[in-house]
């Protein structure tokens, strides 16, 4: 994400030349800020708008209809069980069991 440029105080040069200006790059909370500013004025055109898990990742989009008309991984999807700490601790339990065979040795 262009280590060398945010390191010198600098946007990422995909976000400075972003012709439409919809990439932005900052602090959490001014990104959020931001994009409810946006989604605010957006209601007026798109009544249906609206923030695709902006709690739960990074990258925040903008949806001016219902994430059906989307592709089927632009929200992301509940029913799974698993909350981000659940689904890692699950990714991590191969490893877990490699590095108990080795401490039977």
């Amino acid at each position: 994400m262009c280590y060398e440029r945010v390191s010198q105080g600098l946007k990422p040069a995909c976000v400075t030349v972003c012709p439409t200006g919809t990439m932005n790059f900052g602090e959490r909370t001014d990104m959020l800020a931001m994009a409810e500013k946006r989604l605010k004025e957006a209601k007026k055109d798109y009544p249906k708008a609206m923030l695709a898990n902006p709690e739960s990742v990074s990258v925040i989009y903008l949806l001016i209809d219902t994430p059906e008309h989307y592709h089927p991984y632009s929200v992301a999807q509940q029913g799974f069980g698993l909350d981000r700490k659940m689904f890692l601790a699950q990714l991590g339990r191969p490893f877990r069991k490699t590095l108990n065979l080795f401490a039977d040795v």
